[in-house]
């Protein structure tokens, strides 16, 4: 851990005079700004998408915009837990962005951080967003619904199936998922069709991570070239390409 910024008053760049700011990249504004039931951003690595999902679950936290009310009580489900919640990725994209500052200093509007094994963040106006994982299975979903869940990459289909159960008691209630799709399970393929026929319950954004301006683009190039045309296409411009269990082609029989 770096202790450079244990005394460090600062805000977090997303912070100005104690309000939430972000200043989105162009491919960010229309999943900003989407009502749909669900919004999807399908994006490659480091293109954007978690942090864009954040800052829409964070705005939704202290605000209640689309819950209409305060408090707001929110998921994030995952693959895993962080060992320290106090670096915790997602708690520290909502305030933080993804700038890589350790977020090893108070968070902005936190109350308190809490729970095993459940990890949850309680904000100062009662709002609070909960830490959920796979591997916790079916019945730890259940229960008392959320305002909103926050899908951060791709679930299998029946878990995917008892999070939007989960809405079924929230009129307002709403699925952000934000996925680099390297499993290409059927929900998301399902999501991405209903969009393209028209489906208004449905917003899916494509993000490329060569439109994203803050990140080094010849860095990305220079890791990016030891990928093959399938797999760029996945990792860098969010395609719906399934890269496991495919047949190379630079294999040849003899291999």
């Amino acid at each position: 851990m770096n202790d450079e910024y244990d005394d460090d008053d600062r805000e977090p760049d997303h912070v100005r005079d104690g309000v939430l700011t972000f200043d989105p990249l162009p491919t960010q504004l229309g999943f900003c700004g989407s009502r749909a039931k669900i919004v999807v951003a399908l994006g490659g690595n480091s293109s954007g998408k978690t942090e864009v999902l954040c800052r829409l679950a964070g705005w939704e936290l202290l605000n209640g915009s689309r819950a209409g009310r305060i408090p707001v009580h929110g998921w994030c489900v995952r693959p895993s837990y962080s060992e320290d919640i106090r670096t915790d990725p997602v708690f520290a994209k909502l305030w933080f962005g993804d700038g890589g500052r350790p977020p090893i200093i108070p968070y902005p509007f936190q109350r308190r951080l809490f729970g095993n094994p459940k990890k949850v963040m309680e904000l100062n106006n009662d709002s609070t967003l909960s830490i959920r994982t796979w591997n916790q299975g079916f019945a730890r979903q259940q229960g008392h619904g959320p305002d909103f869940i926050m899908v951060d990459e791709e679930c299998d289909d029946q878990f995917f199936t008892e999070l939007a159960v989960r809405m079924f008691r929230r009129p307002k209630g709403w699925i952000g998922v934000a996925i680099t799709d390297t499993l290409a399970p059927h929900w998301v393929l399902d999501l991405v069709e209903r969009f393209e026929r028209g489906d208004k319950r449905v917003f899916v954004v494509r993000m490329d991570t060569h439109d994203n301006t803050y990140i080094d683009q010849e860095q990305v190039n220079a890791f990016s070239d030891f990928m093959d045309d399938i797999e760029k296409s996945v990792r860098l411009g969010g395609g719906l390409i399934m890269t496991k269990g495919r047949v190379y082609s630079c294999w040849s029989d003899a291999n």
